[in-house]
């Protein structure tokens, strides 16, 4: 609802939201809170601070139990991929790492066991004892903690209804179809109901024959390519060009993407394969060329007297500086194995 400084002496600001429940708030910020981002009609959720870390508890408690107790950031990057696909791929990433660096303070804390390999031995009572730890640490350091505050859209929900982009009611509706249904109050509510229908009416969801909303698996993509389509119109009018859009229609445009894709992924497949195959027959000469040299090596020359060491060993570097300054100066004629032709 409104926004500002909270103290004119440092960078402290504040924000004033309304809650679903109709009730205005004063929310301080601190200072490195993106308070640039934050529109007055735009939509926020707030929480208290000592909570923040509860949900990546949860998380990481979830993973593990569907892994017999091992948390395994490959088995996470997959659960999200099918069952959270309404996290933006730019961002899964970072939301992983989060996760790493919590069981990180876990395992300093002892209440998780590292295994290596991103994979994690986790006691099923995790979620209270990270509770525990939360505690404890903010206790010790003594810090002010502000709320946490997510930016959840910087539009209005009624401006998001018919908009040809993914909006924040589109996670929300995917979310749904999910189970996870997230509180509204009722003008959120009337947002998604019209948003529900404007995905129907553009072939992007449907209403199934039980009368359940499901949004297509190719929506979330299709509402980014409608983005850069609307994007590419309003920059060329800008720079006073015209836009050339080569779709015929909606559904042969995604046909055609779809087709160029495939042959896209095959092309790279088949080029990977060549790839390995030439590098795992370099890597297999160059094993085999070690061993031969290290045998030979150790049956002609004996181990040197430690008296001797440190002479040999300035020798060892002269003739190796000057071996690599050799293969410096003649490395635009040298080739990889897999360039030379076979025998």
């Amino acid at each position: 609802m409104d926004k500002g400084p909270a103290d004119e002496l440092t960078d402290k600001k504040y924000i004033v939201v309304e809650s679903l429940s109709g009730g205005k708030h004063y929310v301080p910020v601190g200072e490195a809170f993106n308070y640039d981002e934050v529109n007055k009609r735009g939509l926020v959720r707030v929480r208290p601070f000592d909570q923040s870390t509860g949900k990546a508890d949860h998380n990481i408690a979830l993973i593990a139990g569907q892994n017999e107790g091992i948390y395994d950031i490959e088995k996470h990057r997959a659960y999200i991929a099918k069952e959270q696909s309404y996290i933006d791929e730019d961002v899964r990433e970072p939301y992983l790492q989060s996760h790493i660096k919590r069981i990180e303070t876990l395992v300093q804390n002892d209440a998780a066991k590292e295994l290596g390999q991103g994979r994690y031995q986790i006691p099923d009572d995790v979620i209270e004892k990270g509770k525990e730890i939360s505690a404890k640490i903010n206790a010790r350091e003594k810090k002010r903690f502000y709320p946490k505050l997510d930016i959840l859209s910087s539009h209005a929900p009624e401006d998001m209804v018919d908009a040809k982009k993914k909006t924040w009611l589109d996670k929300e509706l995917y979310k749904r179809s999910k189970g996870d249904r997230s509180v509204t109050d009722q003008s959120l509510e009337a947002a998604l109901q019209k948003r529900q229908q404007w995905l129907v009416d553009h072939k992007l969801a449907m209403i199934q024959s039980n009368g359940d909303f499901a949004m297509k698996k190719s929506a979330m993509r299709d509402l980014s390519v409608m983005e850069v389509h609307e994007e590419g119109k309003f920059l060329a009018t800008k720079a006073g060009l015209t836009f050339n859009d080569h779709k015929v229609s909606s559904d042969q445009a995604y046909n055609d993407r779809d087709a160029d894709l495939v042959k896209l992924y095959n092309q790279f497949s088949a080029s990977l394969a060549m790839h390995r195959k030439k590098t795992a027959r370099d890597l297999a000469f160059m094993q085999e060329l070690i061993l031969k040299f290290s045998h030979e090596f150790f049956m002609h020359h004996p181990s040197i007297p430690e008296d001797n060491k440190a002479p040999r060993e300035a020798e060892a570097n002269a003739r190796l500086d000057a071996f690599m300054e050799n293969i410096v100066l003649n490395m635009s004629e040298l080739k990889p194995l897999s360039d030379r032709e076979e025998v």
